[in-house]
């Protein structure tokens, strides 16, 4: 055997060796970190040695325990949207019914003052939650601008799985909190619209009538009185929430995305 060769296998030996005693040191304080849980240093190793579980999960142990207190406030709000909308559409049908068998002055005045309670209880509805809503969608979608800036300036984001989680499960949460709030306030807008059109149809049916002059006076305040209302859901007044609220939110994100692909 050459004088090389010689060198060469005693340092095999020699890393074989210190390797099996650095494997036997570190189970060593894995099994005293599982008995004590006091050791810094035993930590520390683990916590190198297991990083990327360790990143999982102190992702889960920050997030999941804000999940109830955010998922409250949520239900709260799209609660809210779903009985403004039901007051509408229910008021809608007993405003047709009604109307088809009374047509009088008083009626009509009565009616009005009805309809102002309710759009003043839902512009006070929509003060109350609104800066809440405004506040979950700059959330959603700065989540939204985050995890396209990562995947398109990042080349090796798609190698490191806890970072590839991590993104994945805030963009699908932000995701449904951003669909779940979007739909339940659209529909109240939906339900003023088609109020607004069930009423115009109904005043051609009472204008065939042959009504007292200060009985169509009534009547037609009250139209006009409904055609301008703003039945509608906002984020602190800044911004109408409607459908269409998606497609812009998409076209810039889209466009930021185009933007950041070219130039970054």
């Amino acid at each position: 055997m050459t004088e090389s060769n010689l060198v060469e296998s005693e340092k095999s030996l020699s890393y074989i060796k210190n390797g099996l005693e650095t494997d036997t040191a570190r189970r060593k304080r894995y099994l005293l970190c599982s008995s004590t849980n006091r050791n810094q240093e035993c930590k520390k190793v683990m916590r190198s040695d297991f990083y990327p579980v360790f990143k999982i999960s102190a992702f889960l142990g920050i997030s999941f325990p804000r999940l109830p207190e955010i998922a409250v406030s949520i239900m709260c709000c799209c609660n809210v949207h779903v009985i403004l909308r039901r007051l509408i559409q229910c008021y809608g049908d007993s405003l047709v019914q009604s109307i088809k068998d009374n047509s009088s002055k008083n009626y009509f005045a009565e009616e009005f003052s009805t309809y102002r309670r309710i759009i003043y209880g839902m512009n006070e509805a929509d003060d109350a939650m609104s800066f809440m809503v405004l506040f979950t969608y700059v959330a959603c979608i700065s989540c939204f601008f985050n995890t396209l800036s990562v995947f398109l300036v990042s080349d090796d984001v798609l190698g490191k799985p806890y970072l590839a989680a991590e993104m994945a499960c805030t963009f699908i949460f932000s995701v449904v909190i951003f669909s779940t709030m979007t739909c339940s306030a659209a529909e109240v807008s939906a339900a003023g619209e088609k109020l607004k059109q069930r009423v115009l149809c109904i005043s051609d049916i009472v204008l065939q009538r042959n009504l007292p002059s200060d009985s169509l006076t009534s009547f037609m305040i009250f139209v006009d009185g409904i055609k301008s209302a703003d039945i509608s859901m906002t984020g602190w007044g800044m911004f109408t929430i409607t459908r269409g609220f998606v497609l812009s939110t998409v076209g810039v994100i889209i466009t930021y995305g185009v933007l950041l692909f070219q130039f970054g």
